[in-house]
């Protein structure tokens, strides 16, 4: 069985092939036995593109949107681990060999580099992080899912 992250959500809007969904997160503190001291703040709001699915759903829907998991470690690595290891390889090499200033700011030239570059691939990575949308039945009871 594949590992499967899943999210609640609600529909947002529904556009042609496209699904807009309302997820809220929060930060992993608000789950604590400390909870009540957390606020608002530790909750975000995201919204999620998906591909239409064959269920017909309306704004307003409540819905599961699920990921592979693996696609959730891909993201991670591509969004933090990456960067990091491109910024500190391009610090080293070009502090040997320029001031540390200088350094610092090709490291930090690099890093904006990087980003752009996965901005500009986006159409590709779209392709590749496919979330799908569930619809959830007004039976279901939410701790379940």
């Amino acid at each position: 069985m594949r590992d499967i992250i899943e999210h609640l959500g609600v529909v947002e809007d529904v556009v042609e092939d496209k699904i807009i969904v309302s997820v809220v997160t929060k930060s992993a503190c608000a789950s604590c036995h400390a909870k009540g001291a957390c606020s608002i703040a530790d909750l975000k709001e995201k919204y999620i593109e998906a591909k239409a699915s064959e269920e017909i759903l309306k704004k307003g829907d409540k819905v599961i949107v699920q990921m592979e998991q693996k696609l959730g470690f891909l993201a991670l690595f591509l969004g933090y681990l990456l960067p990091f290891i491109v910024v500190i390889t391009a610090l080293l090499i070009s502090s040997a060999l320029l001031s540390e200033v200088i350094a610092a700011g090709v490291s930090l030239l690099f890093l904006v580099i990087y980003y752009f570059s996965l901005y500009f691939l986006r159409k590709k990575w779209r392709d590749t992080f496919k979330f799908i949308v569930k619809k959830i039945d007004g039976d279901t009871p939410l701790h379940l899912l």
